[in-house]
C-alpha cells in the first residue's frame, strides 16, 4: 500500500519527535536510540535499510539540536548538579530550594 506525500510527512514528524524525546530524556546511547527505534517502527516501513538510514539521520540532527541548545543552558555552581545518589526532592530541600 502506497502512503500519500502528507502521510508520509506526518510519520516522518512523528519519527522526529520520538527520536527527539529520547534524545532529551538523555539515558541512551546512539547506538540504542538507532535499536529502539527501529523496534517501535518497524511496522511502518516496509524497506528496513531505508527505515534505518533514516532513523540514523534523524537520530544524528536530534543529538546535534540537543547539543547546541545545552550551549544557552546556564552554567550552573557544582553544588547545584544533580547527584544521582539524592532522590530530586531532597536535592531541592537540601539545596535550600522549594519544599
Amino acid at each position: 500500500m502506497r502512503r500519500s506525500e502528507s502521510d508520509r510527512a506526518n510519520r516522518a514528524g512523528e519519527l522526529s519527535e520520538d527520536l527527539r524525546t529520547q534524545v532529551a530524556v538523555g539515558r541512551s546511547a546512539y547506538s540504542w536510540l538507532v535499536e529502539d527505534a527501529m523496534e517501535r517502527w518497524a511496522n511502518e516501513v516496509e524497506d528496513d535499510q531505508l527505515l534505518e538510514s533514516t532513523i540514523r539521520e534523524v537520530a544524528t540532527q536530534e543529538l546535534a539540536r540537543h547539543l547546541a541548545e545545552q550551549t544557552a543552558w546556564p552554567q550552573l555552581p557544582e553544588c547545584r548538579r544533580s547527584h544521582p545518589s539524592v532522590p530530586v526532592g531532597e536535592r531541592l530541600t537540601t539545596l535550600g530550594g522549594v519544599s
